[in-house]
């Protein structure tokens, strides 16, 4: 009974993910307690597109994200944007596919 609320709650936070794929909503679903508590604010237009234009690599990037935190919190750092080291994540696979096209 609580994951299902927690899930509803999740949902109705982050209703862009709706728009999105299944595969997408649960890969963001999953991680998206973790990046929540590091300070992603997933309603930024600016991260909204970034996942929504994400195609590829999509957990990856959520897991780099996170992994790069726990790496700043080891190191006595604080991690000052996270929105923006995720945004530059999730654009890093379509940045490297689309000059490998080139």
């Amino acid at each position: 009974m609580q994951i299902n609320y927690l899930v509803y709650k999740m949902e109705a936070k982050f209703c862009f993910i709706c728009n999105l794929d299944e595969g997408i909503q649960e890969i963001i679903k999953k991680y998206a307690s973790a990046l929540t508590n590091i300070g992603v604010y997933f309603l930024n237009s600016e991260v909204e597109e970034a996942i929504y234009y994400c195609s590829q690599d999509l957990e990856d990037a959520l897991r780099t994200t996170i992994s790069y935190w726990y790496w700043k919190q080891n190191n006595g750092e604080y991690f000052h944007t996270p929105n923006n080291f995720l945004i530059k994540a999730l654009k890093k696979r379509f940045l490297t596919e689309c000059c490998a096209n080139s």
